[in-house]
């Protein structure tokens, strides 16, 4: 049965980080940002215990090491949170392509599929543009 570990857990991080300063850490199976932290986390704790690293170098180093890991899950959620409104945005466009089957007028079927050609670049602002540049015409 595999584990599933909670990395934003603080109490759990700290386990972690305990059984690298151990060597009884397998990171094998852990997500990318994990992975890296942790792998170069016992390389520096092996450092400290073994080869001569002071504890200050180690601190040091583990603290550089820490906000690089921050800054990996948070470039990482990021590209989560962009790639689900990119998704969603599909989906709605999806939609907008049935109700332009339905629409009543030209203008509605103008409107909806600036809509749906505002969602699939991501321009929030293009449909109402278009829909004032139409009244404006008219």
């Amino acid at each position: 049965m595999k584990i599933i570990l909670n990395f934003k857990n603080s109490d759990e991080f700290k386990r972690l980080e305990r059984q690298a300063y151990n060597g009884t850490l397998d990171v094998s199976d852990f997500p990318p940002a994990e992975y890296l932290y942790f792998s170069e986390l016992r390389k520096i704790y092996y450092a400290f215990k073994f080869e001569g690293l002071s504890k200050e170098e180690a601190s040091r180093k583990k603290q550089i090491l820490l906000r690089r890991y921050h800054d990996a899950v948070s470039e990482h959620e990021k590209y989560c949170e962009v790639y689900r409104e990119y998704q969603g945005n599909i989906l709605r466009a999806g939609t907008l392509i049935s109700e332009i089957n339905k629409a009543k007028s030209i203008y509605e079927i103008a409107v909806l599929a600036c809509t749906a050609i505002g969602l699939m670049q991501g321009e929030r602002t293009f449909a109402d543009r278009m829909k004032h540049k139409m009244e404006d015409m008219q």
